[in-house]
């Protein structure tokens, strides 16, 4: 059976490329997309238990928000409040910036399992269907 995963990701091009490395991925199942943080925020039910909402992998851009004065959340700490709520939720982060010491500290904290993509030219679905992968078989 496959997990269920949501993206979280800003560029129209890079979630398109995420979807299509999640269709070759069997375990994972991409149910939801997102544009920002804020939107994940604001699509959280009230009447039910959140821990049971949240997806099982969080596939999230750091700079997955829109810069409107008071309301945005950056991809790191929309992810790391979600595993406060959910500590076995896996996350990939995919960036245009080297995230691995950011990650490291989040790590050290015991807050969910977490691996990360740098954002360039050469980033293919298969390197993403390779990590999803790799975050699946991860365990506690």
């Amino acid at each position: 059976m496959a997990v269920n995963a949501w993206v979280v990701e800003d560029d129209r091009d890079f979630a398109e490329l995420i979807a299509t490395a999640a269709a070759t991925t069997p375990e994972v199942k991409v149910t939801r997309f997102f544009g920002t943080g804020l939107e994940v925020l604001q699509s959280a039910p009230i009447a039910q238990e959140v821990d049971e909402w949240l997806p099982e992998i969080l596939i999230v851009d750091v700079y997955a928000f829109k810069l409107d004065g008071e309301h945005s959340i950056d991809g790191i700490t929309l992810a790391t409040t979600m595993c406060q709520i959910k500590p076995a939720l896996k996350v990939l982060v995919i960036s245009s910036i080297d995230v691995s010491r950011v990650l490291a500290a989040i790590t050290d904290k015991g807050l969910g399992m977490w691996r990360s993509l740098q954002k360039t030219g050469s980033l293919s679905a298969a390197d993403i269907a390779r990590e999803l992968t790799a975050l699946v078989s991860l365990s506690r």
